[in-house]
């Protein structure tokens, strides 16, 4: 059986979907836990963000109001840290 490992921040998110496309337009979200942790410009800079505070634990980064599309980085999920990834600075 596979668990979702996103299903807390997947369902904040859902919870708080139309109060965050109101407050955020058009910005990316970074979202741990049950908590909003920024909103950005662009996709990569929410992910290098959500990279450099909570490393290889699991974040949720996605534009307010859209719905699911999700992106599974296998080598993180085991815990294999990146190589000279400009996505997750050192």
């Amino acid at each position: 059986m596979v668990t979702n490992t996103l299903a807390t921040e997947i369902e904040f998110y859902d919870e708080h979907r139309d109060q965050f496309a109101s407050d955020y337009p058009s910005r990316f979200l970074l979202i741990q836990g049950r908590k909003l942790h920024c909103s950005f410009d662009t996709l990569d800079a929410a992910i290098a963000e959500g990279c450099r505070q909570f490393g290889s634990n699991p974040f949720l980064a996605r534009r307010a109001g859209e719905g699911m599309l999700e992106v599974s980085v296998p080598a993180l999920m085991a815990g294999v840290p990146l190589v000279a990834n400009p996505q997750c600075p050192d």
